[in-house]
C-alpha cells in the first residue's frame, strides 16, 4: 500500500511539475512579446531629445496598438490640410509678419510710402527684421522648455538660444553676407522644428505653418541679397 501511494505521489508530482513548466515557458513567453515592442519604443523615446517622460512613455506604448493606428498617423510636413488646422488669427499673424520682408525688398521698398528712415536702407532694416524673427524661433523652444519644467532637455534649451547667436553677428555684416546667414539659419530652424514635431513637441500645424511663411522669408532676404550682387560699386572721388 506504501508502495502504490508512493506512486501516485510521484505521479502526482510529475503532473504538477510538468504543468509548471508549460506555465513557466508560456510565462516567459509572454514576457518577451511585452519587452520587444517595449524596448523598440524606448529607443525611440531615448532618441527624441527633449521628450518628457510623459511622452516617452505614450512613444513606448505606441508599439503595443495596431497597424491599423499606424496607418493612421499623419507624416509632418507641408501639408495644406494641417496648416489650416491652425486658429484663424495664428495663421493671419503669420502672413502679416511676411510683409517686412517682402516689402523691404528694395524694388519693392521704392515703390513703397516708407518713412525715410527705413527708404533710404532698406535692406539694411529687412536684415534686422529678419534677425528679429530668427531670435523668436529660438524663443518658441524657451518658451517649451518652461513649460515642460524639469522633464526638457538641456538640448533643447541650448538650442533654443541658437537662434539669437546666429542673428546678432548677422546684423553686423554687409548685405549678401548677413542675408545669405540669415536664410540659411532660417531652414535650419526650420529643419530642427520639424524634428520635434515628429515627436509630438510642437503642433503639427505649426510645423505645416513654418514651411510657406520660412519660404518667402527666405526667398525674401536672397532676392535682396542676389539684387545688392547687381548693385553697381560707387567710383572713387577724383582729388
Amino acid at each position: 500500500m506504501a508502495s502504490a501511494l508512493r506512486q501516485q505521489l510521484g505521479s502526482v508530482f510529475a503532473c504538477c511539475k510538468q504543468v509548471l513548466q508549460i506555465r513557466v515557458a508560456a510565462a516567459a513567453q509572454t514576457a518577451r512579446n511585452l519587452q520587444s515592442p517595449l524596448a523598440a519604443g524606448q529607443r525611440v523615446a531615448q532618441s527624441s531629445h527633449g521628450a518628457t517622460a510623459h511622452q516617452q512613455l505614450v512613444l513606448a506604448r505606441a508599439f503595443h496598438k495596431s497597424p491599423n493606428a499606424n496607418s493612421a498617423a499623419q507624416p509632418v510636413g507641408p501639408s495644406l490640410t494641417r496648416l489650416f488646422e491652425a486658429p484663424p488669427y495664428v495663421i493671419a499673424i503669420g502672413l502679416s509678419g511676411l510683409l517686412p520682408f517682402v516689402g523691404l525688398i528694395p524694388p519693392v521698398a521704392a515703390h513703397l510710402p516708407l518713412p525715410d528712415i527705413i527708404g533710404a536702407q532698406p535692406a539694411f532694416w529687412q536684415v534686422s527684421y529678419g534677425a528679429t524673427i530668427l531670435s523668436f524661433l529660438g524663443g518658441v523652444h524657451w518658451g517649451a522648455c518652461l513649460a515642460g519644467g524639469h522633464a526638457s532637455s538641456t538640448s533643447r534649451f541650448l538650442w533654443s538660444v541658437c537662434p539669437s547667436l546666429l542673428a546678432w553677428p548677422a546684423v553686423a555684416l554687409s548685405t549678401v553676407p548677413a542675408c545669405g546667414t540669415l536664410a540659411a539659419s532660417l531652414v535650419l530652424a526650420l529643419g530642427v522644428d520639424q524634428s520635434y514635431a515628429r515627436v509630438g513637441l510642437l503642433p503639427s500645424w505649426y510645423s505645416a505653418l513654418r514651411w510657406p511663411l520660412t519660404a518667402v522669408a527666405a526667398s525674401s532676404l536672397l532676392a535682396t541679397a542676389a539684387l545688392s550682387c547687381k548693385e553697381p560699386e560707387a567710383a572713387p572721388e577724383k582729388k
